[in-house]
């Protein structure tokens, strides 16, 4: 089944449109790198 095959098989019933301005989405992603890079570790393998 290729890319087409799907895209033509399951209709789209809503577009994403982002609701945050640019700036507050820089700012809560790097918050949340912060947040990656601090829990990384915290399980031993």
């Amino acid at each position: 089944m290729t890319q087409s095959d799907i895209d033509e098989s399951r209709p789209m019933n809503r577009i994403f449109e982002p609701q945050l301005d640019r700036a507050k989405r820089r700012k809560l992603y790097a918050k949340w790198k912060k947040a990656v890079e601090r829990s990384k570790g915290w399980e031993e393998e």
